[in-house]
């Protein structure tokens, strides 16, 4: 699964291997998450998540596994990774994305290298 912020909706974009695309506003639990960065077709950077999806947004299970990544979590993704277009972070073992929200880190890694 690849996962970025698109500014314009201001929702987080899952794209699997296939292309297919969906919107997210909850947040999504990955694990062996890869941090990096791509071009768009219109010449820009944005920054990019790819990993294994652990569970779908809004369920239960997908409520848990984020609990565990924030009690667990020593690293706070830096909150404006979707304007700098750079990650704090190469690879995580697990990582909750969030889309940017009022001004607060939303997004969490555990075991994080840089």
């Amino acid at each position: 699964m690849k996962i970025y912020f698109d500014r314009k909706s201001g929702d987080l974009i899952i794209e699997s291997p296939e292309g297919q695309r969906c919107r997210d506003f909850l947040g999504v639990c990955i694990g062996e998450a890869v941090f990096d960065t791509e071009p768009t077709v219109r010449g820009s950077t944005r920054c990019i998540v790819t990993g294994n999806f652990l569970a779908v947004p809004g369920t239960r299970e997908s409520r848990d596994i984020e609990s565990e990544i924030r009690a667990q979590g020593r690293s706070h993704l830096e909150f404006y990774w979707w304007r700098d277009k750079t990650w704090p972070l190469r690879k995580a073992r697990l990582a909750f994305i969030a889309k940017p929200h009022g001004g607060f880190p939303t997004s969490m890694a555990v075991d994080g290298e840089v």
